[in-house]
């Protein structure tokens, strides 16, 4: 006679909780001036050579590790500036909301808070985005300053 005992874990996965390698870094900046049009401009900065991980850990402890290059192009796809090696290391605070729509981060110091929409979340893949505007006044009249990043990890 044999008995076999299953059991179930009850315990909920967090499905963000682990380490993720930074696939891809995607950056637009707008210029976007109200009464002066041809002006609005834009540009497109490329995270390359990305060796990077976030590791979100429990207590909601972030640890952001790694190296990559960060290169700007103009409208026209002309690189403009290249800065190599940027090197990332820092611990910071993280939350997601109950949907996992959410992830905010308080960035190590406590100084500056992000919150990215997560626009694709599976067990292998993870899309985040921002969608920052700030609003300026200049001799040509006031234009909004658009940043979009949007950034891949996969498992």
């Amino acid at each position: 006679m044999s008995l076999y005992s299953c059991s179930e874990d009850e315990t909920v996965q967090d499905p963000i909780k682990g380490k993720w390698q930074v696939t891809d870094i995607t950056s637009t900046q707008s210029y976007i001036y109200e009464s002066a049009e041809e002006l609005n401009s834009f540009t497109t900065t490329v995270g390359e050579n990305i060796d990077m991980t976030y590791e979100f850990m429990d207590n909601n402890v972030l640890v952001v590790d790694g190296i990559y290059d960060n290169v700007k192009y103009d409208e026209d796809g002309n690189q403009t500036i290249a800065s190599r090696n940027i090197l990332v290391e820092r611990t910071d605070y993280w939350e997601a909301n109950e949907d996992m729509s959410k992830l905010r981060f308080v960035i190590e110091g406590g100084f500056f808070e992000e919150t990215w929409t997560i626009t694709e979340l599976t067990s292998n893949k993870l899309v985040k985005t921002i969608v920052t505007d700030f609003e300026f006044d200049s001799f040509d009249g006031p234009y909004i300053l658009r940043n979009e990043v949007t950034m891949k990890f996969s498992r």
